[in-house]
């Protein structure tokens, strides 16, 4: 027996009830209460209750959100079904069903809204013109001006609109005329002033004679009459100016006058040539106006420039001697200056204080960085702007992949070097007149110590603008003279590294600027020694010490960017097999910059490191910055 659940509901006989110990247990009942338990599932779904917590839950609140639902019911202007509405009023009055053809609109024909054609628009209609418009929707014309009527008749050239009385026609207007009246006389083309202000006014006149009033409203040509307390400003006509008697230190008249300066008389101004008595001078001054001298006697002075016939010559004194016609610079602030005229042959020399003589001298200048160029200490810019990026050529210099190497002093006007470039400054000096900005590498670094060869100096030789630092090399070392570099180290064995020796005394500073700027010093005497780099350091069973860092000298107005300028000694070596040896001293660096408050780099002159425990490290060198 099949149950018939959803279709129908089950009853007894398709789920017959059952008797403990009574009703027999067939499949059929079983089967039959299963497939009523599946139907129940299929028709209500796994989980019937859904979010609630019973399906008596469930129907409950379906039942309370219909019992809230509001039934919407068409009426008034909205007709049809929910599903359908059809809008068949406007503000209550009815809108005909009749269909719209296009270009209609919708109009009220008084009793409901119907579809209807636009006057005058697409719908077929016309506009009706009327008052000062007449004509088509396309076409129109103005037959009035403010309801008066305006003529059809064409008009022609230079005609007007005009007003007949009755209507506007175009008319020519007549000639016109001008009849003078009041102070004027004549015609349109010709007026005469007769009047002035209601003066008549006489014909006649002659050059020199003004207007003036002549009686009771008449006015007339006649001569300046300055009788009685009349008077007269400016300057008259020739013909109007009469002689006049003068006074006082003037005598005669206005047409021939004399100066007489008798008493106390006196008169200010430059008198006209004639009229210039010579006078008789006093003080420092003798003689008269038109012939006097000057004289300086007892405590008698006078100040300003004298003409130069006036001018005798002074003697000088003080740091000048000779005679204010004749002076000679002798002395600069009570030193001596050393007598001797400079020639063409001499060009280019600097006054220079000699110490053991005690005076200044004309000495050459050769050898020295010039100091008036470009911005002073830092070159001409003759070499243009640059970059150093690895792959550009740049003037005075060579290159081998990122590394470039100086090969002559240069002179940028601008440079940059790329972070990952390395410039090895040789024995040659880097000038910037504008910004140099480093992000690579400026370097004389020291060689490393080797098994084989020497360990090379760092930078520069005698045939360079600057010298190195020494190699090097196996066992010990010789010493490095006019150094400020450092000491190379030794071995530890019976060998010794190179020791270095400054200038003797009585030469400059490596902290002067022109000492700094060119690598070397001035002695008293106008001597010129070139400083040295580091030295090299020594080495053991046949291995050579690390070279001395060489001498780099930097000059740029401004100085940017993140990059490093070393003057390194080179490191020692230690093969493991019985070689080592030390390291190289530092080297010597001037940077001469105006301007670095950007510049974050770094400037190291480091000994370099012992090649192993049995050896020393170099010392480390001189760094200077000159701010100029």
């Amino acid at each position: 027996m099949t149950t018939s659940y959803p279709a129908n509901v089950d009853n007894s006989i398709t789920l017959p009830p059952a008797t403990d110990n009574l009703t027999p247990v067939s499949a059929s009942v079983f089967n039959n209460l299963r497939g009523a338990l599946l139907a129940v599932e299929t028709e209500l779904g796994v989980k019937p209750s859904g979010v609630y917590s019973t399906v008596r839950a469930r129907l409950d609140n379906l039942d309370t959100t219909i019992g809230n639902l509001q039934i919407i019911s068409l009426a008034n202007d909205l007709g049809g079904t929910l599903t359908q509405p059809l809008v068949i009023g406007i503000q209550g009055r009815p809108v005909s069903n009749i269909a719209p053809i296009t270009g209609q609109v919708i109009a009220w024909n008084g009793i409901a809204w119907v579809p209807a054609n636009v006057q005058g628009g697409g719908g077929g209609g016309t506009i009706i013109f009327s008052g000062d418009l007449s004509g088509t929707t396309t076409i129109q014309e103005v037959i009035g001006i403010r309801g008066i009527s305006v003529s059809a008749i064409a008009p022609t050239i230079n005609q007007v609109l005009q007003y007949n009385g009755s209507s506007l026609v175009f008319a020519t207007l007549p000639a016109g005329s001008f009849t003078a009246g009041g102070d004027l006389s004549g015609t349109t083309t010709s007026q005469t002033v007769i009047r002035i202000n209601g003066t008549t006014i006489t014909t006649g006149g002659s050059t020199g004679q003004i207007l003036q009033m002549t009686g009771a409203g008449a006015a007339g040509y006649a001569a300046v009459n300055l009788a009685l307390a009349a008077s007269i400003t400016g300057v008259l006509p020739i013909v109007n100016q009469a002689n006049q008697t003068m006074s006082g230190a003037v005598g005669g008249n206005t047409g021939a006058s004399t100066i007489n300066l008798t008493g106390n008389a006196a008169i200010t101004g430059v008198l006209p040539s004639a009229n210039q008595a010579a006078q008789i001078m006093g003080g420092a001054v003798g003689g008269t106006t038109a012939t006097s001298t000057i004289s300086l006697t007892a405590n008698a002075s006078i100040t300003g420039v004298l003409p130069t016939a006036n001018q005798a010559s002074q003697t000088m004194g003080g740091d000048v001697s000779g005679t204010t016609a004749s002076a000679t610079v002798t002395k600069l602030q009570g030193n001596a200056v050393k007598s001797g005229a400079l020639g063409a042959t001499q060009d280019g020399y600097v006054l220079t204080w000699v110490n053991a003589n005690s005076d200044w001298e004309a000495k050459t200048s050769s050898g020295f960085a010039p100091l008036v160029t470009g911005l002073g200490v830092y070159g001409d810019g003759s070499d243009g702007s640059a970059t150093c990026d690895g792959s550009a050529t740049v003037a005075g210099m060579t290159r081998a992949g990122s590394i470039y190497t100086l090969t002559r002093d240069v002179y940028f006007v601008n440079l940059t070097v790329n972070a990952g470039v390395t410039i090895m400054g040789a024995g040659w000096r880097l000038f910037v007149n504008g910004t140099l900005a480093m992000n690579g590498h400026f370097s004389v670094d020291g060689g490393l110590g080797n098994v084989s060869v020497d360990g090379a100096g760092g930078g520069g030789s005698t045939s360079t603008r600057l010298n190195g630092g020494s190699d090097g090399l196996p066992g010990g070392t010789t010493g490095v003279t006019n150094s400020f570099g450092g000491s190379g180290g030794n071995s530890s064995l019976p060998t010794s590294g190179g020791i270095t020796s400054q200038p003797a005394a009585g030469f400059g500073t490596p902290r002067d600027l022109f000492s700094a700027i060119n690598g070397a010093l001035i002695s008293g005497n106008n001597a010129l020694v070139s400083l040295n780099g580091g030295t090299g350091g020594a080495g053991f069973g046949g291995a050579s010490g690390g070279g001395g860092g060489g001498v780099a000298v930097v000059a740029s107005n401004t100085l940017i960017g993140s990059g490093q300028i070393t003057a390194n000694g080179g490191a020692g070596i230690n093969n493991g097999s019985g070689s080592f040896s030390g390291g190289g001293g530092g080297g010597y660096i001037a940077l001469v910059t105006r301007i670095k408050t950007t510049w974050t780099g770094t400037t190291t002159a480091n000994g370099g490191a012992a090649g192993g425990a049995g050896a020393t490290a170099g010392t480390a060198g001189l760094i200077i910055t000159i701010t100029a």
